[in-house]
């Protein structure tokens, strides 16, 4: 028997067709998850099912075998990119590794079984540290706040569009041609 840990709480999921991208803003890192280890995060989520069920459950929902290797391997990769609540998460019993989930497949002659992996990005400190489209001395994009002051001079465009009649100098930097009246 294995035990059946938690997803931790604040990620941010989307499913994108077979794979689901996780976002973690606390370490500020993003997921791509295969469809089986994804499959089993939502399973986790979901929760009330015994390990065995859960197997079963796997098994439908992706289209083909599954046995606990499989999900030993999914868990496995989960407390690596470090989406599990570690708190609630013991070790699983069944120790497997990819070799012995692959020989197995092929025994069992699933050969277009996926092995659970999960690709992890991280922002590059490089890009974020770049200027952005309103700060650029070529001037400011469609979308960039611009104000009387300084008027169109600071767009790339050199039209600023009024925001309204509030007075309040909140203007936006809008394209050339937009039929839009520029001050």
């Amino acid at each position: 028997m294995m035990f059946l840990p938690r997803p931790r709480n604040g990620l941010r999921r989307h499913r994108i067709e077979d794979q689901v991208l996780v976002y973690d803003a606390r370490t500020d890192r993003t997921h791509l998850l295969d469809h089986a280890t994804g499959t089993v995060l939502d399973l986790l989520e979901e929760g009330g099912r015994p390990p065995e069920a859960l197997v079963v459950e796997l098994g439908r929902r992706i289209d083909r075998p599954a046995d606990d290797a499989l999900v030993t391997l999914a868990l496995d990769e989960l407390r690596k990119a470090e989406l599990l609540d570690e708190d609630r998460s013991p070790a699983p019993l069944n120790e497997v590794s990819r070799r012995q989930l692959l020989r197995r497949a092929g025994l069992v002659g699933a050969t277009a079984l996926l092995v659970p992996t999960i690709v992890s990005l991280t922002a590059n400190p490089l890009y974020a540290a770049s200027p952005s489209p309103c700060s650029q001395s070529s001037g400011r994009l469609a979308g960039c706040k611009c104000s009387m002051l300084t008027g169109s001079s600071v767009c790339a465009s050199g039209c600023c569009k009024s925001n309204g009649s509030s007075g309040n100098g909140e203007n936006t930097c809008v394209a050339k041609g937009s039929g839009i009246q520029c001050y």
